[in-house]
């Protein structure tokens, strides 16, 4: 789930991630959130490391209003995309 909220300053951004704690991957990746306004403009606002067996809640920033952003996107920190939003 992910949630943008207006602020003064931006957009502050929750997201919530569940991890099982069954890996076929061998290790568990770290993951970075990127905004894309709608000026084009690509933000990375977080990164973060995956829990086994865990419920995660993470907090970012991004600069852009929420009614700026129109794309929020996760990948693995090797570039393999693994969540896509489109407002």
């Amino acid at each position: 789930m992910v949630s943008l909220t207006e602020k003064k300053w931006g957009t502050r951004i929750d997201l919530t991630c569940t991890y099982s704690s069954d890996n076929t991957y061998g290790s568990w990746p770290a993951y970075a959130m990127f905004v894309r306004s709608a000026d084009g403009t690509v933000e990375q606002v977080g990164t973060w490391k995956a829990e086994p067996g865990r419920e995660l809640h993470v907090t970012m920033a991004a600069s852009a209003a929420p009614e700026d952003i129109e794309t929020v996107l996760v990948r693995t920190a090797d570039g393999t995309p693994v969540l896509r939003l489109e407002q």
